[in-house]
């Protein structure tokens, strides 16, 4: 171990007085690469960091995604495929105001408790740190029902939704630390959603926040208001 640092420290030396002695020509060759190397961080930085790839990828969904046929659309007993897009587009808003609110019972109640967990938890990371999350002037500019799969115990439904809005993240002292509260920002979202066929006992049905044995949806322990046998936002994945 001591003769591989006398080593390293030899050629560190000799490296120096190489340098030392030659400097008329490298020092010169040393500036012109650090200044090459900076222009080289700013082009990426404008070209590749900044790129509103968003909107590139999207001109792909609108090829490749298109809505659900009759036959599926059955599934839902209806036949207006529009008023089924506003049910699941109000359902994502209320989602993003839920989140934007730190409304813990409503999120609950929006999605699967295992998307639940993941959003509380980023919930509760941000309130520890002092952040806050905003997303404002929130709209959905597309959204498409391309698939719903159904069994004798649940139905899924598969989403491609455009969301536009405000996002940015604020500290303690309400500096914006993270996006844009000026500027809109356009992402596209798969979002799945699941509802539970399977008929429910009331007699032992449970909390689904404290677990305590309920018979109607507004637990009396915890207080916790919850929905059955509705829609829930079971994934959500963003479209790079």
């Amino acid at each position: 171990m001591k003769f591989i640092l006398e080593v390293v420290l030899l050629i560190i030396f000799l490296v120096f007085i190489l340098f030392f002695m030659t400097w008329p020509i490298s020092l010169p060759i040393l500036i012109i690469y650090l200044i090459k190397k900076n222009k080289n961080k700013k082009y990426f930085k404008s070209t590749v960091l900044n790129r509103n790839q968003s909107n590139i990828y999207f001109s792909n969904i609108q090829d490749t995604y298109i809505d659900i046929s009759d036959y599926k659309l059955e599934w839902f007993d209806t036949n207006d495929l529009d008023v089924l897009k506003s049910y699941f587009g109000n359902m994502f808003l209320d989602f993003e105001r839920a989140y934007n609110n730190v409304d813990y019972n409503a999120l609950y109640n929006l999605c699967s408790p295992s998307l639940y967990d993941i959003y509380k938890n980023d919930l509760n990371v941000n309130l520890r740190l002092g952040d806050k999350k905003i997303i404002d002037n929130v709209s959905i500019e597309k959204l498409v029902i391309y698939n719903t799969t159904k069994n004798d115990d649940e139905q899924k439904v598969y989403v491609m939704l455009e969301l536009k809005s405000n996002n940015y993240v604020m500290n303690t002292s309400g500096k914006v630390i993270s996006g844009n509260p000026v500027k809109p920002q356009s992402e596209e979202f798969i979002v799945t959603y699941v509802k539970s066929l399977k008929k429910k006992d009331e007699k032992s049905s449970r909390c689904p926040n404290c677990g305590a044995t309920v018979t109607s949806t507004k637990c009396s322990y915890c207080n916790t208001e919850f929905k059955q046998n509705e829609f829930r936002i079971d994934t959500i994945r963003k479209l790079v």
